[in-house]
């Protein structure tokens, strides 16, 4: 990445829409991490929209991941 992105990781409480179709967060999050992203981890709930939204507001780009978890 020739230029610091933010990137928000949000993940929903729900399971996978599809049988089989895990990602590996942590290695995808650690992926943006050695090129230079800022990448943040937040998961939707009722008691962090705030959070997020401040995030979003701030410039961060949300790729969003159904029912995932990132440790």
């Amino acid at each position: 990445m020739s230029q610091s992105r933010k990137i928000v990781l949000v993940q929903t409480p729900h399971r996978p829409a599809t049988a089989g179709s895990e990602i590996d967060l942590a290695g995808l999050r650690d992926a943006l991490r050695e090129r230079g992203a800022e990448v943040e981890v937040a998961v939707l709930d009722a008691d962090q929209v705030d959070g997020l939204l401040d995030r979003l507001e701030a410039g961060a780009l949300p790729v969003v991941f159904r029912g995932e978890r990132c440790t």
